[in-house]
This record gives C-alpha cells, structure tokens and sequence, in this order.
C-alpha cells in the first residue's frame, strides 16, 4: 500500500477521537488541538489530514496522541526534506505564501509550481492527492480571499481509486460531533475534481 495512504487511514481508525474543525484553525495555524467542546477530540480539517500524512506521521505520533506539536514541527518530515518546502519554518514566516501552504489550495498551487501536477487523462493511483474546487454558491467567497482557482477541498485517492480518504465536516452536526470526520467518499460526490497530483516517498 501507498506510505502516505497507509498513514492517512490511521486516522480513519481514530475516527472516535476526531473532530472536524468548524473554526477553520488547527495546530498548524496557531489553533487549539482539542475541541474543549466535544469531549477534547483533536481538530482536524482536510489539509491538516493531508500535510500529516505527507509527512508520514501516523495517528499514534501525531499531536493528537501526544499533546506535542513537535511531533509536526519539529523532527525530520519528509515533506519538507523531500519537497523542499520548509515546513518548519513556513508557519513562522509572514506573507501569502507563507499562510497559503497551509491550505488546500496552497498544496495545490505548490504542486502546480513544481511539476507534481497529474495531466487531466492521467489515471489516478492510491495516495494521489485530488482537490476540488468550492461549490458555486461559495466559489465568490473563496476568490476574495485568494483561494488559488478557488480550491476548497483536497483528499487522498484510496486503493480503489474512485474513492478517497478525507476530512471533512457534515451537514448533520451531531454525527459529526460523535466523531466521523475522516471518511471514505466518492470522489465524484465531492464535486468539481480541479486537480490532480502525485507526490511520491
């Protein structure tokens, strides 16, 4: 199996003490790691899913089971060694890029800008990553906050590659509060797929 698939379905696996991040803020931008709210469950969103498993951080080892962001910023991460993006310091800095990369559309932009792109024909392989962009009644709203070709959205192709894993959150609250964040979709349910790009370890 795909590493970074393999570490993203450790999550999966620790649905029960997740919880998606409404407020749009987890450990990566300054937020709080657990939802006081809900029982502490760890807070998470799509591309904090991504950037963990890019970094082939399992759940065990994460934030989440630790109480530690160093297990993020700190240490050797593979997609700062290997990608060339300075994780470690990215965060710290001030400035679009260094905000942007946090986001889904920031991965997407930084894949486009580094050849990391998959052509439109090219079939999907498990752990590539997918982006979507924001519905129409939002796209507007995504524009005017520089949502790079208005990207909400980003997964990770599952072994059948119809299917992805990701974070998301639900429309019905109180499922989402029992802890289901991390799920197996369609990848055609989600919407407009944009993109496409493969990272490999």
């Amino acid at each position: 199996m795909n590493d970074i698939l393999r570490t993203a379905l450790t999550y999966l696996e620790n649905n029960d003490r997740l919880i998606y991040s409404y407020r749009g803020n987890t450990f990566l931008q300054g937020g709080e790691l657990y939802d006081r709210d809900h029982d502490g469950r760890g807070r998470i969103d799509c591309s904090t899913l991504v950037h963990l498993a890019l970094q082939g951080i399992p759940y065990d080892r994460s934030p989440y089971a630790t109480g530690k962001t160093d297990a993020f910023f700190g240490g050797e991460c593979q997609w700062q060694e290997d990608r060339k993006v300075l994780l470690r310091n990215v965060f710290a800095e001030r400035g679009d890029r260094a905000s942007d990369i946090r986001r889904a559309y920031g991965i997407a932009r930084y894949c486009r800008e580094t050849g990391l792109e998959l052509a439109e024909n090219e079939p999907l392989q498990p752990g590539d990553l997918v982006f979507f962009r924001a519905p129409e009644s939002v796209l507007e709203e995504y524009y005017k906050y520089g949502a790079y070709l208005g990207i909400s959205h980003v997964g990770i192709a599952a072994e059948d590659t119809e299917l992805m894993i990701n974070a998301t959150g639900s429309s019905d609250h109180e499922r989402n509060a029992a802890g289901h964040p991390v799920r197996i979709t369609g990848i055609e349910d989600k919407g407009l797929l944009l993109m496409k790009a493969r990272i490999t370890r």
